[in-house]
């Protein structure tokens, strides 16, 4: 066999084994313990220590899986956990039409703790953002279908206290040029020292959503039911009674003149006793300073 021969032998060998190399690291990533190992010490490298996940897995394909995911961010009083995220991608998407293309989403057993006092501080004391500077993501968004199953939702306003338990959110075709939906099934908690029993309500609400082209107007129109459960302290125990609001709304927002439009109708009834009803409007502008709300 010639020196020639022999060197391209070599040669072939090497690249096979390199081949081998990365198809052997390209399965071992896909795999839990290739997550811990490799994919969760660059994540933990580039993420805030405030943002931890316990295990997880990712496809190639486009997929990703996150088990106990946890962010918190004391000064700005948000606190965030979920039991497992599911996300599927198209990366062809990303590459062919520049948009992120979230084909699935789902989460489940989430829990959001929201401090208003915090929240108010950090507002307080928060720089001013430059004039005319794009608060949109530079690569546009599309989540063909999402659903967040079991949320909680806690927020602190002392010495109040609301709640969101067991509240399903879920949405389909989010995002520039879709038509999509938005769905939410919830029960409400009032706690505050004022009551002997708390506030209880249930909350139902559809919404239709569509965006332009460009994604920088988006509108919105729906419907929703409130209904609240009065409970107080009786002769014989708790007693209870039920108002249903019924809300029927419409709205757009234009992100080129920060402007919001939105309508709304809600009409108010015990049993089957109407207690009336109202149609209120309300325009904004990007500064917030010029507000009118008509009732």
């Amino acid at each position: 066999m010639s020196s020639r021969s022999t060197v391209l032998l070599s040669a072939l060998r090497l690249v096979l084994i390199g081949l081998i190399a990365v198809l052997i690291f390209a399965f071992y990533i896909q795999t839990r313990h290739g997550f811990r190992h490799v994919i969760m010490p660059v994540m933990s490298s580039t993420l805030p220590d405030t943002f931890t996940i316990r295990d997880g897995y990712l496809r190639l394909r486009g997929s990703l899986e996150l088990d106990v995911l946890r962010y918190s961010d004391k000064t700005a009083g948000v606190a965030v956990e979920a039991q497992r995220v599911f996300v599927s991608l198209s990366p062809s998407s990303l590459v062919r039409d520049r948009i992120l293309l979230v084909r699935d989403l789902q989460i489940e057993g989430a829990t959001v703790s929201l401090s208003q006092a915090q929240a108010q501080s950090v507002e307080s004391t928060a720089m001013p953002a430059p004039p005319g500077g794009n608060v949109l993501p530079i690569t546009p968004v599309v989540i063909e279908q999402g659903r967040v199953k079991d949320l909680t939702v806690v927020i602190l306003d002392d010495p109040r206290t609301i709640t969101a338990e067991g509240a399903t959110l879920e949405f389909t075709q989010l995002g520039p040029a879709r038509h999509g939906s938005i769905g939410l099934r919830a029960n409400l908690r009032l706690d505050q020292p004022s009551q002997e029993v708390p506030w209880i309500a249930s909350v139902t609400l559809d919404a239709a959503v569509e965006m332009n082209q460009a994604g920088t107007v988006a509108k919105w129109t729906g419907s929703n039911r409130f209904g609240l459960m009065e409970r107080r302290a009786g002769p014989t125990g708790a007693e209870s009674e039920v108002i249903v609001v019924d809300q029927s709304f419409a709205g757009e927002y234009d992100h080129a003149s920060r402007t919001v439009q939105s309508s709304s109708r809600l009409t108010a009834s015990k049993g089957k006793v109407a207690l009336g009803s109202a149609a209120v409007t309300l325009a904004t502008t990007h500064s917030g300073k010029a507000r009118t709300v008509d009732v």
